[in-house]
């Protein structure tokens, strides 16, 4: 980990293997592995009951759903919650993944995660309730969603930004991130 012993937040997106795996190895030799976490935040879309949130309980972790309009304030940064919603169900695991902006000093950054079905319909939420940030500049980077899959976003959502970053492991069998994601990051600059 990078030399880090303490994390205020982790995110779980969702509980996919691929998002939560690094996590639950460390709650299993928590607090023996040199990493200390004060809270788990997760998609109040989820199950209360989850292995690895009642693994988290029991090392004495705080444990969060989040919701649109949640705030979490650490060490002079702000995290705002974009979804999950209550008012609309969602169809997939995915789809009930978190979105939110980390806001510090320095950069702002969107974070979105896999949101198949209604992925475009959340993205114009998020760049329109942000829209004046934008403009101003001030989210600069975005987190591409799902992994840089091929479906992640439309080829225009990158011209709102100048930098994305893609979450992935290196020559993963999804072959992640796609070669038109990378194109459309290219052309949007």
């Amino acid at each position: 980990f990078y030399g880090m012993q303490k994390v205020d937040v982790w995110f779980v997106s969702h509980f996919d293997e691929d998002h939560m795996s690094g996590l639950m190895e460390i709650l299993e030799s928590y607090p023996y592995v040199g990493i200390s976490i004060d809270c788990i935040a997760y998609s109040g879309l989820y199950q209360d009951n989850h292995p690895v949130l009642a693994l988290a309980r029991k090392q004495g972790i705080e444990v969060r759903p989040m919701w649109q309009g949640d705030i979490i304030e650490t060490n002079g940064e702000t995290i705002r919650f974009l979804l999950p919603r209550k008012d609309i169900p969602m169809e997939s695991d995915n789809d009930a993944s978190l979105c939110f902006l980390y806001e510090s000093k320095e950069k702002d950054i969107l974070f979105m995660y896999i949101l198949q079905k209604y992925k475009e319909k959340w993205f114009e939420y998020a760049v329109d309730v942000y829209s004046s940030k934008i403009s101003e500049d001030k989210i600069s980077i975005l987190k591409v969603p799902h992994h840089g899959s091929r479906n992640s976003l439309s080829e225009r959502s990158y011209d709102y930004f100048d930098e994305a970053v893609i979450s992935c492991g290196i020559n993963n069998h999804f072959g992640h991130p796609h070669r038109e994601v990378l194109d459309s990051m290219i052309i949007s600059e």
